[in-house]
């Protein structure tokens, strides 16, 4: 297992991605949301993603894979920010780990995994976090194989989300309050 462990960090580089591969990037993105059958909301564009990820503001890392032999060329990306609770600390979210499909199976996806768990260690952080979709058993199998803890089997919660976009009243019912922030 080490000797596999050793080929694979000779044949594949993890890196910070850089505002020039936000392209390849939002392609792995796509590639992301077609095999999830899903779509990316209107408005999403490499133009807003390279704004949202690499502009001032930013709130996300992404890290790259690609080979040493080939190092303009990103097969696989692992996009995560920092997450905050009350009842452990801090934390990292994994957004997204995407290996293109010419290099799964290969450890690729390991490697940004490893490496993101670090920049944890390094900056304080008690864990990662990530959700994964129910019908997708292979990457359930996979993280749970490196470690992870299904929460929603342990702990009996459930992830939301609430879409902000186009829900004017909830924001105007806000304004009708006093909020010292």
């Amino acid at each position: 297992m080490a000797a596999e462990q050793q080929n694979r960090q000779q044949t594949y580089v993890v890196r910070k991605a850089e505002p020039q591969d936000s392209n390849q990037i939002y392609s792995c993105v796509e590639a992301l949301a077609s095999f999830h059958m899903s779509e990316l909301d209107p408005g999403r564009s490499p133009e807003s993603f390279l704004k949202e990820v690499f502009g001032e503001d930013t709130i996300c890392q992404v890290l790259v894979a690609t080979t040493k032999t080939d190092r303009s060329t990103i097969v696989g990306y692992g996009l995560f920010y920092r997450a905050y609770s009350t009842w452990t600390g801090p934390a990292l979210y994994l957004e997204d780990l995407y290996v293109t499909p010419a290099h799964r199976g290969k450890g690729v996806g390991k490697l940004i995994w490893q490496n993101i768990v670090q920049i944890g260690f390094e900056t304080g952080c008690k864990g990662v976090r990530m959700t994964v979709h129910m019908w997708n058993k292979q990457a359930k199998n996979m993280w749970e194989g490196l470690g992870c803890v299904d929460l929603s089997e342990k702990r009996h919660e459930h992830f939301l989300f609430y879409t902000i976009q186009g829900k004017r009243s909830i924001i105007e019912t806000a304004f009708q309050t006093e909020f010292e922030g």
